[in-house]
């Protein structure tokens, strides 16, 4: 990367491809362009999850694949709000279709999580039960839907 620079992303890449994405925070460079030198620091925040560098470098972000990359960190810590403004800033059909998965995800983690805790001694037990069981049905309709879009 040190000779050519042009090698950054496709290093970077293939880290993320092969599910390597910590050896990022271990990578270099050497008296190069500032726009490398920001792109790799920004890699590296992605990595380490650093929300601060993550967000302050969102407005002068550039680089579609850094975008998807952080986007897709912001997803992986249930972060869905940070993820839309990365979307606002690239928009992507698969990036939103991304989002909306992650939103039906844990609005089926909620929906789970209201039926068990439906009171044995609720008047109202078995309607409460019988909503929440649809939503659940709905929402596990959506989240197939969704992964199939992938």
């Amino acid at each position: 990367i040190d000779t050519d620079v042009s090698f950054l992303e496709p290093v970077i890449a293939h880290y993320y491809d092969n599910d390597q994405s910590e050896a990022v925070l271990d990578l270099t460079l050497t008296e190069v362009a500032e726009e490398h030198s920001t792109k790799l620091e920004i890699e590296k925040a992605i990595v380490a999850y650093d929300t601060a560098a993550m967000s302050s470098a969102l407005p002068f972000l550039e680089d579609e694949e850094t975008a998807v990359r952080m986007e897709l960190a912001y997803l992986t810590n249930d972060d869905v709000t940070s993820a839309q403004k990365v979307l606002e800033k690239f928009p992507s059909a698969s990036l939103e279709n991304k989002i909306k998965l992650k939103q039906a995800e844990n609005e089926l983690a909620k929906a789970e999580e209201d039926l068990k805790a439906i009171k044995e001694d609720d008047e109202k037990k078995d309607e409460k039960q019988q909503l929440q069981k649809d939503k659940i049905a709905t929402l596990t309709k959506e989240i197939e839907t969704l992964q199939n879009n992938e």
